[in-house]
């Protein structure tokens, strides 16, 4: 505004607005505690019973600026056990959930071997990052030469 030559303030009177921050978001399995986007309002996040809470916080802050502190958390899903052909899960009940993140130990029964057992099978969101395969197991070496002679092994898998 202006102070004018006839001593009257030219111009819109100011006025202050509050500061709000919009909605934080939506959390997917989970629940959300408190509705207020004013400043200062703090908002409380928490999951289903069965989900892992993954994120920065479980509270976030309307903050000065208009922006939420922290950002929405995600609640992940778990991931059933899965059957094992000639093996076990030796970790977790065969009808157990295993939560976001766990890893699954498997043993393969006599004369199979696991496929791929460096890798563990990490559950992700309610999805494996693989299922664990026991497979028929190979001979670790050749046999011995025989004396004069050559060993041919174009498959070293049992049967």
């Amino acid at each position: 505004r202006t102070c004018e030559a006839n001593k009257k303030w030219e111009g819109e009177e100011p006025y202050c607005e509050e500061n709000k921050c919009g909605s934080p978001g939506i959390l997917h399995n989970g629940y959300v505690k408190g509705t207020s986007t004013r400043f200062a309002t703090v908002i409380y996040f928490s999951c289903l019973e069965i989900m892992t809470f993954v994120g920065e916080s479980a509270t976030t802050t309307c903050q000065q600026d208009g922006t939420w502190s922290h950002p929405v958390p995600k609640c992940m899903a778990p991931c059933s056990v899965p059957p094992i052909e000639h093996g076990r899960v030796t970790n977790y009940a065969p009808d157990a959930k295993v939560g976001h993140g766990k890893h699954i130990s498997v043993d393969c029964i006599a004369q199979y071997e696991l496929r791929y057992n460096n890798t563990p099978a990490t559950c992700n969101n309610g999805s494996w990052t693989h299922i664990p395969t026991c497979i028929p197991a190979r001979c670790k070496t050749l046999p011995t030469r025989p004396r004069h002679g050559m060993v041919i092994a174009p498959k070293t898998d049992h049967g």
